[in-house]
Formats: structure tokens, sequence, C-alpha cells
């Protein structure tokens, strides 16, 4: 539970993302966390992402302060820690390196103690080709499809071996509306981590396809 209720409002771009069956939704308070939730709820690897996830008291100039960061992610291999995660634009981390500094010891110190990470996450890790991916491709989840044409498009590429997106298409089936409405399961394979590809690298009708057990997804985060 968020140690720090964000209140929905217009003056920041505030929101909510659906989590996963059975998890609340995730909270995020700019752009970047927004982008950073995306890809966090994207990655199969991981099990949960909350926001405002603890609170940290520290000492600064023998000030007593408090620092709350923006995410918590844990993932379903328990052998990984789980990431302590703030979310700064560069630009923002750069003109104020300095008054953070303190802030960012006690978690990296706070981290260390629950066995977990801490890491400060910018626009540089987050604003990827991936994340353009996993913006295109979630809604696919959410899609229902014909369990005979994924059954077709995974028959089809075990055969190939690998293939282009393109190129299963068109072996799959020769009738062009077979072909639109076969995409929309291809689609959904891809979001499902059945079929892998080179998720760094923009989707196009070029993209080369695996089963999933010939390939490895990238790691969103």
């Amino acid at each position: 539970m968020p140690v720090r209720k964000i209140a929905l409002g217009r003056r920041s771009l505030t929101g909510r993302l659906a989590g996963p069956a059975g998890t609340a939704a995730i909270t995020f308070e700019s752009s970047l966390e927004r982008d950073f939730a995306t890809l966090s709820l994207f990655n199969p690897g991981v099990a949960s992402v909350e926001e405002q996830p603890v609170r940290i008291e520290y000492v600064e100039g023998g000030t007593r302060r408090r620092y709350t960061p923006d995410f918590l992610v844990r993932y379903h291999d328990s052998s990984r820690p789980a990431l302590l995660a703030e979310i700064k634009f560069q630009a923002d981390l750069e003109a104020n390196r300095k008054h953070m500094a303190a802030r960012f010891a006690a978690a990296g110190e706070f981290a260390d103690q629950k066995g977990w990470l801490f890491e400060v996450v910018t626009e540089r890790e987050i604003r990827t080709p991936c994340l353009e991916n996993a913006r295109f491709l979630l809604p696919y989840r959410l899609r229902a499809v014909d369990a005979g044409r994924c059954a077709r498009l995974s028959r089809c590429l075990a055969a190939l071996g690998s293939s282009s997106i393109d190129g299963l298409l068109n072996a799959a089936w020769k009738d062009e509306k077979e072909r639109l409405i076969g995409l929309t399961a291809l689609w959904r394979m891809v979001a499902d981590f059945r079929f892998l590809t080179n998720l760094d690298q923009p989707l196009s009708k070029d993209s080369v396809l695996h089963l999933a057990d010939q390939g490895v997804p990238c790691q969103p985060v």
C-alpha cells in the first residue's frame, strides 16, 4: 500500500494504469513515471509495481527529513532483488544532484538493508523503442483472439524456424482478408511473449519472430 496518496489533479500529469489481473491500479505523477510503469507492466519478469512504497527518514545538516521514492518493482524470480526506483528527468537530476545526494544515499542504505537495489532511472533508460513497442502491444493483451488462429500461426512459425511478421502471415493465409484478421492474433502472441522478437528495435513487417523457446525477450526494466 502506498505510504503517500497521490492526488489526481490538473496541475501535473497524474493518472492510473491498470495493473495485472487481481492487482491494484498504478498511480503516477508525471509522464515519465507513467512510461516507467508501462515498461514495468510490459516486462514478463515483473510480478508487481507499487507506487510511493516506503517513507525513508534521514538526517541532513542536522535536520531530520523524509523521502518517498517513486516505485518498488518486484520480480517473479525470487533471486532477483526488488528495485526501489526514483524516476527523474536527466536535466532535473543534473540541476539538483547536490540537493538530492543525501536522500539518494539514504535510499541506497535503506534498500541494502532490505536486500533491494535502489536506482535513479531517467528518460535515457525509459524512453526507448521498447517503450513504444510496449505502448502498442499492451492493449493486445486484452484483445480476444481465436485460439485456432493462434495455433495456426504457431505451427507455421515452428515449421519455418523463424520468420518476418509479413512472411509468417503470408505462410499462414493466402487470402488478404484472413491475413488482416490473423494479424490481431499475431500481435497478441507477441504481446504475451509467445512469439519473441527484438523489442529494442521498432516493430515492423520485417521484424523477425521466433517461438518463445528459441529466443529471449528484451528486459525493459
